[in-house]
């Protein structure tokens, strides 16, 4: 999932500093003790993860009127955990849960209930990141070695769609568009935030370090129907930098002040430029945030 990306795992602070383009608004499900909000499609339904008092995650979903529990139903009803880490503008939902057996699935939930649990052939555990309007999933799967790969779900078939690098190399791709373009996180160096990759629905792609990072300190996170680019990335004194790409322009995104924000990280951009993510507060408790755009410029 999004949040245990490599990029994630690194310690980093992050600076929260006023953009007046945005109106930016908290969000908290009721009783969790954190809060995660990935994905919002193009009407502003959004989804993520709260984690409750015992310390177990349950996906959540915002569908306009209230914010919810995401049910699950079929093999997924039953779960230790789930999460949901894309939403498309059909109302399909990509996430994962963890069985009874502790075996983690990716799942499709569509805007019907119906459930489509992905489990990548012979895999030990599976993970849907990305759902397009086209319905083409994205995600990792980790092998009986336990190296994670990536995958795409086109018609019921699974493909490798790992970028070249040998066994040393990971491929996570967080995002897809209705062009079957990816972006993601390419690693050499384990520890590192590698670099921010974007792939072409051909199979061709090419890699990014963002203006400011050091080097193999950049990942890509979300790309809209504009071929606009969420990503961060590190700087040298380990300063974690949100950024919107467009094109080669790139616009740093960061909270206003009033967050108290010790840590951000935005996690998708839809195609009105809204963004939503997560935060962590003083306290390192975790909040989700909706911005939405008042002025668009593209």
């Amino acid at each position: 999932m999004k949040i245990i990306t490599a990029a994630l795992l690194i310690a980093l602070r992050s600076v929260a500093q006023a953009d007046n383009d945005y109106q930016v608004r908290a969000v908290d499900f009721p009783g969790a003790t954190n809060t995660y909000i990935f994905a919002l499609n193009n009407v502003g339904h959004f989804v993520g993860a709260e984690i409750d008092s015992a310390g177990v995650n349950h996906a959540i979903f915002d569908d306009g009127r209230q914010l919810q529990m995401l049910k699950l139903s079929g093999p997924a009803r039953e779960n230790l955990g789930s999460l949901a880490f894309s939403i498309n503008n059909r109302g399909d939902i990509a996430g994962a849960f963890t069985d009874i057996g502790g075996v983690q699935h990716g799942y499709v939930r569509h805007a019907d209930g119906t459930l489509m649990p992905i489990s990548f052939p012979g895999a030990s555990s599976t993970q849907a990141f990305g759902v397009n309007d086209l319905e083409l999933v994205i995600g990792v799967y980790t092998d009986a070695q336990n190296n994670a790969h990536a995958f795409l779900l086109r018609g019921g078939r699974y493909l490798n769609v790992d970028l070249p690098g040998g066994p040393s190399a990971t491929t996570t791709p967080l995002s897809i568009n209705d062009l079957g373009e990816i972006v993601g996180e390419y690693v050499t160096t384990p520890l590192t935030n590698g670099f921010g990759y974007l792939q072409q629905s051909n199979g061709r792609f090419a890699l990014t370090t963002a203006p400011g990072s050091v080097p193999e300190g950049t990942f890509f996170i979300s790309i809209n129907n504009w071929q606009q680019i969420l990503g961060a990335f590190a700087d040298t004194t380990g300063v974690q930098h949100n950024f919107l790409k467009t094109g080669s322009v790139y616009r740093p995104f960061d909270l206003p002040a009033r967050f108290g924000a010790s840590f951000v990280s935005a996690q998708t951009i839809n195609d009105s430029d809204s963004i939503v993510g997560y935060y962590l507060d003083a306290s390192s408790v975790a909040h989700g945030f909706v911005a939405s755009r008042v002025a668009v410029g593209r």
